[in-house]
């Protein structure tokens, strides 16, 4: 039987998981919402890592799961330990075709089978004037023309997260 933590302590182990692998560089805003059926652990900051490092991260701090493509919504359970975060355990469906059958084996005798009681996590990174422009320099490179300023977020939608991931790095090395 798994215990249950609450959306607001599961914000806080999320923060202190994100500070442990990014540092305390990047300002992460974690916050909740709370809604009829559920709640979710909404997750923001600027530059820093991709979404998808942080979504690999934090991913398995949501007990919901949600499945496209029969629409299916279900449930996990985590194994938790504070040296070594969170794994899903044990996935639960009413429906086999939901049921990944993800199974994890526990990390060490400090993980506990928890269930945490978010049932969506999201995550959002903005940019700075300076990113943008970073990014942007390095598009207008890749495409051998110079882009406006004018609608700079049409083309950083266009542009992929390795592009994204380059400038963080290399705004990291300048930063030394």
């Amino acid at each position: 039987m798994s215990r249950t933590i609450d959306t607001r302590e599961v914000a806080a182990l999320v923060r202190k998981e994100l500070t442990k692998t990014f540092g305390k560089d990047v300002k992460f805003r974690v916050r909740i919402s709370r809604y009829s059926m559920g709640s979710s652990v909404n997750i923001n900051w600027t530059d820093g890592p991709t979404e998808t490092q942080v979504r690999e991260i934090v991913a398995p701090f949501c007990g919901g799961r949600f499945e496209g493509i029969s629409d299916c919504t279900y449930l996990a359970d985590q194994w938790y330990c504070p040296e070594h975060g969170a794994v899903t355990a044990e996935e639960h469906s009413g429906d086999t075709f939901c049921d990944t059958g993800v199974r994890a084996s526990r990390c060490c005798a400090k993980a506990e089978l928890v269930h945490f009681a978010n049932t969506s996590l999201n995550v959002s990174r903005d940019l700075s004037p300076e990113t943008i422009d970073m990014l942007l320099a390095v598009v207008s490179l890749d495409l051998g023309t110079q882009i406006e300023k004018y609608e700079p977020r049409r083309y950083l939608h266009q542009a992929d997260e390795f592009l994204a991931d380059l400038v963080w790095r290399a705004s990291a090395a300048f930063a030394c």
